[in-house]
């Protein structure tokens, strides 16, 4: 395979998509309790509104807990997009080229500050709409985005990521 060179740079719309993934999708656990919480709890809810009493005290208390922990959840995470946004704590529209070969991935900075991350360095690999990312730990990795590669390019770093991770490379989507 010969090498492939992307230069990409991150808005803040990429920042909030690649930050809800990891915050709400990127764990299978999550969505399903949200199928699971939000109709109980809807329907918790719609039978206090009809009877005028709570039949079942622990699953009244317990769904609409748990719908507001996540309700609660989805703001404080989008606050907080924000304001790394706002303050500049996140590299944003600064030119960054990624060099990939089958080994690693070699990153340069728009000041020429080069890093080199060889694939074990991750713990897992993601492909979703419109992005790449690869995490170094729970929250923190590189983001590549597909709008900066040409079909090919995609297609031929999907296989590096699929022979590098094995089923910790998950796609989640093509886009």
């Amino acid at each position: 395979m010969e090498k492939i060179t992307v230069k990409s740079a991150l808005d803040g719309k990429d920042y909030e998509k690649v930050t809800m993934f990891g915050a709400f999708t990127k764990s299978r656990l999550l969505p399903l309790v949200l199928c699971f919480s939000i109709p109980v709890s809807l329907l918790q809810i719609m039978e206090v509104i009809n009877s005028g009493f709570i039949h079942n005290k622990f699953a009244y208390y317990g769904s609409v807990f748990l719908l507001s922990l996540i309700i609660f959840m989805y703001f404080m995470v989008r606050m907080s997009i924000r304001s790394f946004v706002k303050n500049d704590k996140v590299l944003l529209n600064k030119q960054r080229k990624f060099i990939i070969d089958e080994k690693s991935i070699t990153t340069v900075s728009s000041d020429h500050v080069k890093n080199n991350y060889a694939y074990n360095q991750f713990i897992d690999a993601y492909e979703i709409n419109g992005y790449f990312l690869l995490y170094m730990d729970k929250v923190s990795g590189l983001v590549i985005t597909k709008r900066d590669m040409q079909p090919d390019e995609i297609e031929a770093f999907r296989t590096v990521l699929k022979n590098a991770f094995g089923k910790k490379f998950q796609i989640r989507g093509r886009k």
